[in-house]
């Protein structure tokens, strides 16, 4: 077991803590005092559509958005103290996943995405439990299941299930009990909403869904220039993060390293599919946030280097000055 703490990291805990607590208040009071707003997005789904819902910009719907985003942050931590695929208790996980979202306008407000990316949550802790279990097909079984939910809410949920196929390669886990426990899984949903849709002769709500998810596909660019430049910003210390561990790839034990590389591939699949599915920022971005924070927080826990520390504030002083200049200014 690894005994490193946080003391590797050069950006002290405390600051830490209090950029987190910054990010948390500052970069979302904008959107509850109204200083900007977003239009209300079409909702094309199945199961959400079928119940109440709040208005996705109303006040309540901001402050459901900005609880999932620190419940999940909260998480991610305890989440890599359980497993350390991160191979060191730190706080960054939690500041990026606050600060990230907060710096994300669209973020703010209640999409289907953030439901989409809790069921995903579930599915990857699921897929996390299989490294040492014998009795892995249960765990197949609920991935699949949480995936299939997902994709009645947003039916681009269920790519994901691709990267949990090679999750099950990486982990030795593929086997015929996992495979036939994931098809179960996946039908198992589906199966249940035929069955109440066709009691209530409704059934044509299903293909209809299905037909619109399926052929509504295409590869587009979407977003304003001052969005790209704060994508280009992430993106680059994601190449740098990347590269660092690929050169670190045979310092870490086959557990960690093995869940960093599904973790990298899951975030491949989100930023995929945000180009394949148009207008899907607002659906996809809870689960990219989520991706590149353990991404980016790998990178800035196991680096302890001026480098590091230069591209940390370099990046989060850029990106709010961005936030700044497109809400506020």
């Amino acid at each position: 077991m690894y005994q490193e703490r946080d003391r590797q990291s050069n950006i002290n805990p405390l600051i830490l803590l209090i950029l987190t607590v910054l990010a948390g208040i500052g970069l979302w009071i904008p959107s509850l005092i109204g200083i900007y707003k977003v239009p209300e997005l079409p909702t094309d789904s199945l199961l959400y559509s079928l119940i109440p819902q709040l208005s996705q910009t109303s006040t309540e719907a901001i402050i459901a958005a900005w609880s999932i985003v620190t419940i999940v942050a909260v998480g991610l931590f305890f989440l890599n103290r359980v497993f350390l695929f991160i191979r060191t208790e730190t706080l960054f996980p939690i500041f990026m996943m606050v600060f990230l979202c907060g710096i994300s306008s669209m973020s703010h407000f209640l999409s289907i995405g953030y439901f989409c990316m809790l069921l995903i949550i579930v599915a990857a802790i699921r897929f996390l439990e299989m490294y040492e279990n014998r009795n892995a097909a249960w765990n197949a079984f609920d991935i699949a299941f949480c995936l299939s939910l997902a994709s009645l809410i947003y039916f681009p949920s269920i790519w994901y299930l691709i990267v949990f196929a090679i999750g099950f390669i990486l982990y030795n886990k593929f086997n015929l009990q996992v495979v036939s426990a994931t098809i179960f899984g996946l039908l198992f949903p589906y199966m249940l909403t035929a069955g109440g849709l066709y009691l209530f002769d409704k059934l044509d709500i299903l293909t209809t869904y299905l037909n619109n998810s399926i052929y509504d596909v295409y590869f587009h660019i979407e977003g304003s220039p001052v969005e790209w430049m704060e994508a280009a910003i992430v993106m680059a210390v994601f190449l740098i993060s990347l590269v660092a561990f690929l050169g670190q790839y045979t310092n870490d034990k086959i557990r960690p390293r093995t869940t960093m590389l599904f973790f990298y591939l899951l975030l491949l699949c989100s930023c995929t599919l945000l180009f394949l599915y148009p207008n899907s920022l607002p659906k996809q971005g809870p689960m990219i946030y989520f991706s590149i924070s353990i991404t980016l927080s790998h990178f800035f826990a196991l680096n302890n280097t001026r480098f590091s520390k230069i591209v940390f504030y370099m990046m989060t002083s850029l990106l709010v000055s961005l936030f700044i200049i497109q809400n506020i200014i």
